[in-house]
């Protein structure tokens, strides 16, 4: 089952992502303190992270076709490797943001294919299952972060934790170069996309687009919670590691929760029914943390919700575009997660600092959870006028 363990490197470099992505959340207390910056700062640094992929993702998927899957793939790990280097070597907030504008760059390159490798492996078989499982690397490597950097930093610094962040990628990046191998049939597809206008049509171009705001708001509606949950448990009087503790309770309970939405999506072929139950229930939770006392069954159960549009969302581009378009496709569906990563948790951070509130940044991303809701409606309209037209 060779399929299978291509999928499990790739699962491996995406969880080196997200211990990169969530490191600054994990550290956040840390930083601030050490650093003499803000929280709108530190969620400048959350958001710096995705930066790069605003311009870097749809160039990538095209990039991807030229010079071959694995070799971006081991150029993303190698870029975000360095940028964790230059960030765990930072004394002020300006050498910090070139290392995670650094790392958002192999991010935004690993984001694109490592999906598009896994449609090409897993298309028309088991793929919201296969997708989901990939996409369940994000919850493990944020909850591994989680409940580990905070420890790490107490006890040797944050600057010692955060360059424990590169081993990760780098072991990865060692993992691929050995072992990945790409499917067959993705030479021929690859060769058959010669120009833009080859590799996807105006009609993909839209799907990709609409289903691009659906992954946006639930992307970013989950990491800012998780992301600045930490501090908010710290002004309630929880330490840091003990907070970093109870949010990696989400993360892990995302894992199993991220497959069964891929499980539920493909047994009942209605993906776009689990993604909705996913985000609204998730909303609705959401908004109960700042008045709730007993926060373990709550974050248990924001866990098991929150985790289960992850894999039929994914699955989008894979399941609506053509084999010669994913790579494409790919790219314009991740713009959009990378447009809101980069700016709305700077903006979560912003009202923080302003209201003064550490529950302003639940309450946020509550909302975003929320308007996952329309977006959705509008993928549905391109969906059938694009079909009605060809």
């Amino acid at each position: 089952m060779i399929r299978w363990r291509m999928l499990a490197l790739l699962f491996f470099a995406r969880t080196s992502m997200a211990v990169h992505f969530i490191a600054v959340g994990a550290l956040l207390p840390l930083l601030v303190a050490d650093l003499g910056i803000n929280y709108t700062q530190g969620g400048i640094l959350i958001g710096l992270f995705m930066l790069p992929g605003i311009v870097l993702a749809l160039p990538g998927g095209y990039l991807g076709l030229w010079i071959g899957d694995r070799r971006l793939t081991l150029i993303g790990l190698a870029l975000m490797t360095a940028g964790g280097v230059v960030f765990g070597l930072s004394h002020g907030f300006a050498l910090a943001a070139t290392g995670r504008l650094l790392s958002g760059m192999g991010s935004a390159f690993l984001n694109v294919i490592l999906y598009k490798m896994a449609a090409d492996w897993f298309s028309g078989r088991e793929l919201s299952t296969a997708t989901g499982l990939v996409a369940t690397s994000w919850p493990v490597g944020m909850a591994l972060a989680l409940a580990t950097l905070g420890g790490l930093g107490l006890r040797w610094g944050w600057q010692a934790a955060a360059l424990s962040v590169s081993a990760v990628s780098l072991l990865a990046l060692l993992a691929v170069a050995r072992w990945y191998r790409s499917p067959p049939s993705t030479g021929a597809a690859a060769q058959a996309a010669t120009s833009w206008r080859a590799a996807i049509g105006l009609g993909e171009a839209l799907l990709a687009s609409s289903a691009g705001l659906v992954r946006m708001f639930v992307a970013v509606g989950q990491s800012v919670f998780i992301g600045f949950a930490p501090a908010f448990l710290v002004a309630r009087g929880s330490g840091i590691v003990q907070a970093g503790f109870l949010v990696s309770t989400v993360s892990w309970v995302m894992i199993a929760s991220t497959i069964l939405g891929g499980l539920l999506a493909d047994r009942s072929r209605r993906p776009l029914a689990v993604i909705l139950a996913g985000s609204a229930g998730l909303a609705a939770l959401l908004l109960a943390v700042p008045g709730a006392s007993a926060l373990v069954p709550l974050f248990l159960a924001i866990g098991v919700v929150g985790g289960l549009p992850a894999g039929p969302v994914n699955a989008l581009p894979g399941a609506v575009l053509r084999p010669q378009s994913r790579a494409i496709g790919f790219g314009i569906f991740f713009t959009f997660t990378y447009l809101g990563q980069t700016f709305l948790p700077a903006l979560a951070g912003w009202m923080l600092d302003h209201t003064g509130d550490p529950a302003a940044s639940v309450y946020f991303a509550s909302a975003l959870n929320a308007l996952a809701l329309p977006a959705l409606l509008l993928l549905v309209w391109v969906r059938r006028r694009v079909s009605r037209f060809g």
